[in-house]
């Protein structure tokens, strides 16, 4: 996998693991009315986005300690 693959992903699991916490946000939040919904599906997806980020950074860092 060449640095360009590895920048140029498209959809993987990640994006759908954003989406699934965000809905479980949604139905937490749920329990205090449609503000706590959208409350909660913002900070699922910020969490969810968060995690994607950070596991990004990481096999990117991985790949360039291995790269050769």
């Amino acid at each position: 996998m060449t640095i360009q693959q590895l920048v140029n992903k498209d959809m993987d699991y990640k994006d759908f693991v954003v989406i699934g916490i965000a809905l479980l946000g949604g139905l937490a939040g749920s329990s205090l009315g449609p503000l706590g919904f959208i409350a909660g599906v913002l900070a699922g997806a910020g969490i969810g986005a968060m995690w994607a980020s950070y596991s990004d950074r990481f096999e990117y860092m991985f790949f360039e300690e291995n790269r050769d």
